[in-house]
């Protein structure tokens, strides 16, 4: 059962998307080096779609440091995954 699409573009040159949740990590960590180092870049931040609308699963502290944050809806994805749902 399809449970949304992670969607990330770095630069112009590079966009990523997904609908495996437990790779989240490693798109989080692709998108942040592809905008910092490829000319063009778009965004740091990663999004997860539902199909009504993105949210974005990423922020940026004021030191620069990148974050995962997970609001209710993803939230629920992620345990429904975890259980085997």
């Amino acid at each position: 059962m399809a449970r949304g699409t992670g969607l990330a573009v770095a630069s112009k040159f590079s966009l990523i998307a997904t609908s495996l949740v437990m790779v989240l990590e490693g798109m989080v960590r692709f998108t942040a080096i592809g905008c910092s180092d490829a000319p063009g870049p778009v965004s740091p931040h990663m999004y997860w779609s539902s199909g009504a609308g993105y949210e974005q699963l990423t922020s940026v502290s004021e030191d620069g440091k990148l974050s995962i944050r997970v609001g209710p809806a993803f939230q629920a994805v992620l345990e429904a995954v975890m259980s085997g749902d």
